[in-house]
């Protein structure tokens, strides 16, 4: 599997589970908002999965370093 399937499958689990993050919680917050009606209108569906891989990323990163 290559790392953008790998990004995908590990971004699903964790949007599925509520975008847990020990170190953070509130970005649990801002994430469902962003994937909420109220940001449809502000922003286009491209930005908020760029910013749900962008912090994944971050997340495995993190792990891996």
């Amino acid at each position: 599997m290559q790392l953008p399937q790998r990004i995908a499958v590990k971004l699903a689990g964790w949007r599925a589970a509520g975008y847990p993050h020990e170190q953070y919680p509130a970005i649990a917050e801002i994430l469902d908002w962003l994937s909420g009606r109220d940001a449809v209108e502000r922003f286009a569906p491209a930005v908020t999965c760029f910013l749900r891989t962008l912090h994944s990323v971050s997340l495995l990163t993190d792990k891996v370093a």
